[in-house]
């Protein structure tokens, strides 16, 4: 749905939309797409195309070239989180004035699916890109208790902390993150600021009455600044401004974690 709207979109004065599904068997390349039998789904537009400079960010939570009001950015980072769950890839091939195209790649289940659950056989884990070192997972048995309104970027950071390796509950606010925390190990709190109700710096407070070293991430789109600071931030406690890429809320909790 995400991929046609935004298709729809690069067509202000009209064109074409055309979705694709074929099966794939990829061999060795440049795209970064790991060897093997594929099903793939294809998003073709005819519209505006899309620049090299701005290739380089369509992914990112947040980024858009929309006008204010026009667009949250975070369609294309909620496909991305999706396909990357799912062991896939996503491709795209786009010039300025030649419209774009949009490629998913999941891995194909061969053979029978097992009827009792289901489900077939996982994936084999994404490989590092060659020359570079192999990511490190989360340390074991982390927990990190997110509360975020807002229900994509709660998914969008869900999928991230995941596929790092954490366990992660997931709160809509401050109401249900007490709830949860009262039934389960929490070890971090990544929560946003500015909430309906008990806001974030309130909750850390609740939470840490009960469990002092519990480490605290806040989220919000505000910089740092007037009654909240780094310099006023307690022990054990960061910072994390939105908008933020995957890679920044990765390298933050890290960080987090190792104080």
């Amino acid at each position: 749905m995400n991929l046609v709207v935004n298709a729809r979109d690069a067509m202000p004065n009209g064109g074409r939309i055309t979705i694709v599904t074929a099966n794939s068997d990829v061999e060795a390349n440049d795209d970064g797409i790991e060897p093997g039998r594929f099903v793939t789904l294809t998003v073709r537009d005819t519209g505006e195309g899309i620049d090299e400079v701005t290739l380089g960010q369509i992914f990112e939570p947040f980024f858009t070239t929309k006008d204010a009001g026009k667009g949250t950015g975070l369609g294309l980072a909620t496909v991305y989180g999706i396909v990357k769950q799912s062991g896939g890839y996503v491709a795209v091939d786009s010039e300025v004035g030649t419209g774009s195209s949009f490629t998913i790649y999941l891995h194909r289940a061969d053979g029978i699916v097992q009827q009792q659950s289901g489900l077939a056989a996982a994936p084999p884990a994404e490989a590092a890109p060659a020359g570079e070192p192999a990511r490190e997972l989360a340390p074991a048995a982390t927990t990190v208790l997110v509360v975020e309104d807002e229900d994509v970027i709660r998914g969008l950071v869900d999928q991230v902390l995941r596929g790092e390796g954490y366990d992660v509950l997931l709160a809509a606010n401050g109401d249900e993150a007490m709830e949860l925390a009262a039934g389960n190990r929490v070890d971090v709190l990544l929560t946003d600021l500015s909430m309906p109700g008990i806001g974030g710096d309130e909750l850390a407070d609740r939470l840490r009455a009960g469990a002092p070293g519990l480490k605290v991430m806040f989220m919000s789109g505000f910089a740092e600044g007037g009654h909240f600071s780094a310099a006023s931030m307690p022990p054990a406690t960061a910072f994390l401004e939105k908008p933020f890429t995957f890679t920044m809320l990765s390298e933050r909790m890290r960080d987090l974690i190792a104080l």
